[in-house]
């Protein structure tokens, strides 16, 4: 069984995109809430419903590796921007071996 070069390159295309995408997003976030506030306790708050967001995002895309077919994963693909980690194990789902 071989795997074809093209799919490849889409696929490590795809994760790069999405990779420096999904940084960008949380490192600009994270850095919005670092200059809002002023003190460490106060960052705490903040930072909560943007580690729950991650959370989700991680969880997601366990249920996407273990059933790629599921509703759960193709609504949730569908909303990309806080779900950048799960795009790209959405992807391999595409490649079916012996299906052309």
């Amino acid at each position: 069984m071989t795997i074809d070069p093209i799919f490849i390159i889409k696929f490590l295309a795809s994760f790069l995109f999405y990779f420096i995408g999904g940084y960008l997003l949380y490192a600009s976030l994270f850095a919005a809430i670092g200059a809002a506030v002023d003190n460490e306790t106060d960052s705490q708050q903040f930072l909560t419903p943007l580690s729950i967001i991650i959370v989700i995002g991680l969880y997601i895309g366990f249920a996407a590796m273990k059933s790629p077919e599921s509703p759960m994963v193709f609504w949730s693909s569908l909303i990309r921007s806080p779900h950048r980690s799960l795009c790209w194990s959405v992807s391999p789902s595409e490649y079916r071996p012996g299906k052309s």
